[in-house]
This record gives structure tokens, sequence and C-alpha cells, in this order.
């Protein structure tokens, strides 16, 4: 959905996955699998990157958005990217986090990770599994990027 959105924008987007695989190898290390995705954006010369994923934890309290930066690089982008989340998509507002988390720390670029929705929340899950919720979380984060970078760069074209 971010992809389709960006690119229509103007956008060249690289993704780090498209399904539910390891990028790394089978059987990798955490810190193997999550280099390989800090790779694919770093040795692409990324201007930023934006890592989406569901959050959970071990009961069904928690419940809301949170963007996470590690490096003071990328808090732009997260206030940003968070904001049009905030203001789109219905969920509490967990806010934007400085933390250590893996994807963020090692990228060469501006980079933030953003945690949707809980899977472990009953009203969170609801949200995930909702196709035009999705699409609201995409358009957000969009916009959020937009904010951050303004217009795309201008395509390059082929030399003739």
């Amino acid at each position: 959905r971010l992809r389709a959105i960006l690119e229509a924008r103007g956008w060249q987007v690289i993704m780090t996955r498209t399904k539910d695989v390891d990028v790394y190898a089978p059987f990798d290390t955490a810190e193997q699998e999550l280099q390989a995705r800090d790779n694919i954006a770093n040795r692409a010369g990324a201007r930023l990157l934006v890592s989406i994923h569901a959050n959970a934890y071990i009961n069904a309290g928690p419940n809301g958005t949170t963007t996470y930066y590690a490096k003071p690089i990328d808090l732009p982008l997260a206030r940003d990217v968070q904001n049009e989340l905030a203001a789109q998509v219905g969920t509490k507002n967990d806010g934007i986090v400085k933390s250590h988390l893996y994807i963020p720390l090692h990228a060469f670029m501006p980079a933030c990770l953003v945690e949707t929705a809980f899977l472990s929340n009953p009203d969170d899950f609801a949200l995930l599994t909702d196709p035009a919720w999705r699409q609201k979380v995409a358009v957000a984060i969009a916009d959020g990027i937009t904010d951050y970078a303004g217009a795309p760069p201008p395509a390059i074209q082929p030399q003739q």
C-alpha cells in the first residue's frame, strides 16, 4: 500500500521485504536479519528509511501507535510520521520514543520504526485486520514522509 502511494507521488521506493520471510537467510540470527535490511537501504543510498511493524505485548492492555527513532537525525522524520498517524488513523497516540532499536540505529540515513497498533489488543487487532484502516495508515505514513522530505527528487532521465 505505502509503496504504491509513494510511487504515485513520484518517489522511488526500495522495499527491504515484500513478504514475511527472512531477508538474510533462513535460521539467521536476529542481528544478521536486521543488518541485512539496513544494508539494502544503506547500499542503495536511500534518503530515508521507514520500518513498519505491528506491536505485541504479553497481555491485551497496551494499545496505540508509536514511532521509534535512535539518532538525533532521525527525530524530525519520526515526529512528522507520528504526527500524521496521530491525526489520521484513530489509534491512541503513544508518541515518539528514542530507543536503540537496531534498524534505525544502524541506518546511514534518517530512519524510524513505526509500530502501527498492537496485535495483542483486541481493538487494535480489529483495526490491523481492516484493509480500509491499513490504507489510512499507509496514507498517513506517506504524508509524514512528504512533511519531512518535501517533494520527491526529480526522476533520473536515461541518457540519450
